[in-house]
């Protein structure tokens, strides 16, 4: 990062030493950016994934889903319009709506600690009480794809921390190895699981976060 002296830009030898470094630096922050952009298209990716599960939730009805808009170019770092909450779920046995908000920008001083892009929001349809819980996502993109071994029991603190924020437990989404089936690791407060994009991975995925859901939906 330090700019050499006249004298080497004039060396014809140092020159072609010093463009060649340039150029490495450049290649270095090209890679970095298109890590970054995989990493926010699979949030968006995780956030509508989360949607379906929930309309797979047994007497889940959906409500109000926010217009989606997929966009020509990038809008900070975004390729999916919408509002929030990106969409409102009625289960009429339980007398409960559950929400769905992602990329918020102003999450609550409670939330942003957690710096999760996703929160599904569970409460009564009567608005007594507020929310009663909320469950905050994270989308963790990784070349290594698979399980993170240990994960879900690191996360039991990070949730036992989160008493006042209401958090009922967390959800970690990965993804699975290519032509690999979505695995999972669960404990009593978190769910860490892989899924794909397409086929068994992403369906059986998405079957297990239907089934997470609905087993923090019936505790309420």
């Amino acid at each position: 990062g330090i700019i050499p002296n006249f004298v080497l830009q004039q060396n014809p030898r140092y020159h072609k030493i010093w463009n060649a470094w340039d150029e490495l630096l450049r290649r270095e922050r090209e890679n970095d950016e298109l890590w970054r952009w995989q990493a926010r298209s699979w949030e968006e990716f995780c956030a509508l994934a989360v949607m379906v599960s929930l309309v797979g939730i047994e007497g889940s009805k959906l409500v109000a889903s926010a217009p989606l808009t997929f966009l020509d170019e990038q809008n900070r770092g975004r390729w999916v319009q919408h509002d929030n909450p990106l969409g409102a779920f009625y289960l009429s046995g339980q007398g409960l709506v559950v929400e769905v908000y992602f990329g918020m920008a102003r999450p609550g001083a409670l939330r942003a600690d957690f710096a999760a892009p996703i929160w599904i929001n569970i409460g009564r349809t009567d608005g007594s009480g507020g929310f009663l819980s909320s469950i905050p996502v994270w989308p963790i993109w990784d070349q290594a794809a698979g399980l993170a071994q240990g994960e879900a029991a690191d996360l039991q603190d990070v949730v036992k921390r989160g008493k006042k924020a209401r958090l009922a437990r967390a959800l970690v989404i990965r993804p699975a190895e290519i032509d690999g089936m979505a695995e999972q690791e669960d404990t009593e407060l978190a769910l860490v699981l892989t899924m794909g994009t397409q086929g068994p991975a992403l369906h059986s995925a998405i079957a297990s976060m239907a089934t997470f859901f609905a087993s923090l939906i019936e505790k309420v």
